[in-house]
């Protein structure tokens, strides 16, 4: 498998980790992916784990994510990522920022 790295700039929630591995699982479960494909992108993960800007999950962003899952009708998960990237604005105020989900509902986030 060839080196992959992540472009300047990518973050994240903790929660990815753990979501990202359970959404690989589904994808074996589903059948879309061999238990050696799900191996091989969850080492690629773990790789490029450091790369990553990191945004914890604190009292203050679950409140966050409370409010907007209430708001937008969002699941746990799913608005604790948009939480997060509203965190990260303040950040990047001076660069683009692009987000990807699943979901089209975080998407009015």
């Amino acid at each position: 498998m060839p080196t992959q790295s992540c472009p300047p700039g990518c973050s994240l929630s903790r929660l990815r980790p753990r979501r990202g591995s359970g959404a690989l699982a589904q994808t074996v479960h589903i059948g879309r992916l061999t238990g050696e494909e799900r191996r091989s992108a969850g080492t690629l993960l773990d790789e490029l784990w450091d790369e990553f800007e990191v945004v914890e999950v604190d009292e203050l962003l679950v409140g966050e994510a409370a409010d907007l899952a209430q708001c937008y009708a969002l699941r746990g998960y799913d608005a604790v990522h948009c939480a997060s990237a509203q965190q990260l604005v303040p950040r990047h105020s001076n660069s683009m920022m692009t987000t990807w989900s699943w979901r089209q509902a975080i998407e009015g986030c």
